[in-house]
C-alpha cells in the first residue's frame, strides 16, 4: 500500500512537470526574445571591450652548482615560500611605480585615479604560479602586446636579480648571526674556565687529582714520624747514660782507681752497643752483667779517703748536644704532625670539592660543545656566504622568454556567442516558467480541482477547427426562386 501511494505521488509530480513544460510552449516569443537579447549583449561586449594581451615567461629554478656535501646552503629553499616572498618584494609599490613610469602604463587611468589604485590594478594583472620545485611562471596582461612582452621580461629579470640579492643578504645575515652567537659562547666559555682555574687554586690539595699525592705524603709523614720517635727514644737513652757519667769524684791515693777506670770503660762500651743493638741482645746483656759486677766490686772494695766531686765537661757537652738533637727532632715531629693535620683536613674536604668541581666541569663541557658547534656552523655559514656572493648558489634561469602575444586573451567571438546563447536560453525558459506560474487561468481539469472541492464528471476536449471535417449544407431556396 505504501509503495503504491509513493508511486502515485511520483506520477502526479511528473504529470505536473509535463503540464508546466507544455504551457511554457505557449510563450515562444518570450524564450526567443530573451535568448536573442542576451546573445546580442555578449557579442556587443566582444566588440566594445578593450583587447587584453597576455605575455608569460617560465623561469627555471636551478640548484647550487657545488654539491651540498661540500658546502651546505644556509638559505631556505622552499620554492613556494621563497618565491612568495620574492613576489611581494618585486610587486611592491615602489617597484611597480618605477615600471609604470618607465613604460608609461595606464596613462588614461592615471589621470582619473590615484597612483596607489593604478599600482593595485597592475598587481591584479600579474600572476605568479609555482610548478613544484623546478620552475614558476610569470604572466602579465595589458592592452598592448609589445608592452605586455616588455613588462613581463622586466618582471622576470627583477625576479632573477632579487633572488641573487635576497640569497646573498640572507646568507650574510645568517653568517653574522652565527658569528655573534659563537663570540657570545666563547666569552661564556672564558668565564667558566676562569672560574674553574680560581676554584682549583683556592682548593689546592683537595682536588681529586691530588688524592694519590696526598695519600703518598701521609705515608711518608707517618714513616718519618716513626723514625723520629725511634731517634728520640735512642737519644733519650744515650742522654740517660751520659747523665750517669756527668759527675766524677777524684780521690787521692784511691786503691780502687783501676777498678773505676775499668767500670767507666765498660759503661762507654755498653753505651756504644746500645746504639746499635737491642736491650735483650746477648752482647748487651753480657756488658750489663760485667758493669754490674764491677760496680759490686767497687762497692765492696776498700774505701778511699774523701775525694773531690766535679762535673765532666766532655759529658756535659755530650748531654747538651743530645738535648739539642732531641729538641730538633721534636720540632720536626710537630711540623710533620701539623702537615698531616692539614692534609687530613684537605682530604675531608675532597668529596665536597669534587662535587663542586664536577658541576663546574659539566658546565664548562656543555659550553665548550656549544661553542665548538657554533664555530663549525659559523665556518659553514661563511663558506655558504662566499658561495652566494660568487653567484654559485641556487639561481633562476629564463626557460621560456616572454612571448609577444599575437591575439587578445580571453574568450573569442564564437565562445562568447555560445555562452550568450546558452545563458539567454536558460533565462528565456526561466521567464516563460515564471509566466506560467503567475497565470491563474484554467486550462485543464487539474487546474479546476485546485479551486473547487468537487469531482469533474465530464470534460469537453479542445478541438482544433483546422482538423475538423468540412460539411457542406444545402442552402434553402430563396423566396424569389419560389415565386418564379
Amino acid at each position: 500500500m505504501a509503495n503504491n501511494a509513493s508511486q502515485d505521488g511520483t506520477m502526479d509530480q511528473l504529470k505536473k512537470v509535463l503540464r508546466y513544460v507544455r504551457r511554457m510552449g505557449r510563450y515562444p516569443g518570450t524564450i526567443l526574445g530573451v535568448t536573442i537579447l542576451v546573445l546580442s549583449v555578449f557579442v556587443a561586449r566582444y566588440f566594445i571591450k578593450d583587447k587584453i594581451f597576455e605575455s608569460s615567461t617560465v623561469i627555471l629554478i636551478q640548484d647550487q652548482k657545488l654539491p651540498e656535501e661540500f658546502i651546505k646552503s644556509t638559505v631556505s629553499h622552499d620554492p613556494s615560500k621563497f618565491i612568495s616572498t620574492l613576489s611581494k618584494q618585486v610587486m611592491s609599490r615602489s617597484r611597480l611605480e618605477m615600471i609604470i613610469r618607465d613604460h608609461d602604463l595606464y596613462a588614461d587611468m592615471r589621470k582619473r585615479v590615484t597612483l596607489d589604485e593604478v599600482v593595485a590594478y597592475m598587481q591584479s594583472h600579474i600572476e605568479v604560479k609555482v610548478y613544484g620545485k623546478e620552475s614558476f611562471r610569470i604572466t602579465y596582461t595589458v592592452n598592448d602586446p609589445k608592452t605586455a612582452q616588455a613588462v613581463c621580461a622586466r618582471l622576470a629579470q627583477m625576479f632573477i636579480d632579487e633572488n641573487v640579492n635576497e640569497r646573498s643578504n640572507q646568507a650574510r645575515t645568517n653568517a653574522e648571526f652565527l658569528a655573534r652567537q659563537a663570540e657570545d659562547a666563547r666569552q661564556k666559555l672564558d668565564v667558566i674556565e676562569e672560574e674553574v682555574r680560581v676554584f682549583k687554586e683556592s682548593h689546592l690539595g683537595s682536588l681529586p687529582v691530588e688524592s694519590d699525592s696526598n695519600s703518598q705524603s701521609l705515608d711518608q709523614i707517618i714513616s718519618r714520624l716513626n723514625t723520629i720517635s725511634e731517634d728520640i727514644r735512642s737519644a733519650r737513652l744515650r742522654r740517660s747514660i751520659e747523665q750517669g757519667k756527668l759527675t766524677e769524684t777524684i780521690f787521692e791515693n784511691d786503691p780502687s782507681e783501676q777498678l773505676r777506670r775499668e767500670l767507666n770503660a765498660k759503661r762507654r762500651e755498653l753505651s756504644q752497643q746500645l746504639l746499635q743493638l737491642e736491650e735483650n741482645h746477648p752482647t748487651v746483656l753480657s756488658l750489663r752483667s760485667e758493669v754490674s759486677q764491677l760496680e759490686q766490686s767497687l762497692r765492696s772494695g776498700p774505701k778511699a779517703a774523701e775525694g773531690m766531686t766535679r762535673i765532666n765537661p766532655q759529658v756535659a757537652a755530650n748531654i747538651k748536644m743530645i738535648d739539642g738533637e732531641i729538641g730538633g727532632l721534636q720540632g720536626e715531629m710537630g711540623q710533620l704532625k701539623q702537615q698531616m693535620a692539614n692534609i687530613q683536613a684537605r682530604q675531608d674536604k675532597a668529596p665536597k670539592v669534587e662535587m663542586e668541581l664536577s658541576a663546574l666541569d659539566r658546565k664548562r663541557k656543555i659550553l665548550e660543545e656549544n661553542y665548538t658547534g657554533l664555530l663549525r656552523k659559523k665556518e659553514e655559514a661563511e663558506r655558504a656566504q662566499t658561495l652566494e656572493e660568487q653567484n654559485q648558489g641556487a639561481q633562476f634561469k629564463v626557460l621560456d622568454a616572454a612571448n609577444l602575444p599575437t591575439r587578445a586573451s580571453g574568450s573569442g567571438l564564437i565562445k562568447l556567442a555560445a555562452m550568450g546563447g546558452v545563458l539567454g536560453l536558460v533565462m528565456g525558459l526561466g521567464l516563460a516558467l515564471l509566466r506560467v506560474l503567475l497565470d491563474t487561468r484554467i486550462y485543464e481539469t487539474a487546474d479546476l480541482t485546485s479551486y473547487i472541492d468537487a469531482e469533474v464528471l465530464v470534460a469537453i476536449p479542445r478541438f482544433d477547427e483546422r482538423l475538423m471535417p468540412q460539411v457542406k449544407v444545402a442552402g434553402l431556396p430563396s423566396p424569389e426562386g419560389e415565386g418564379g
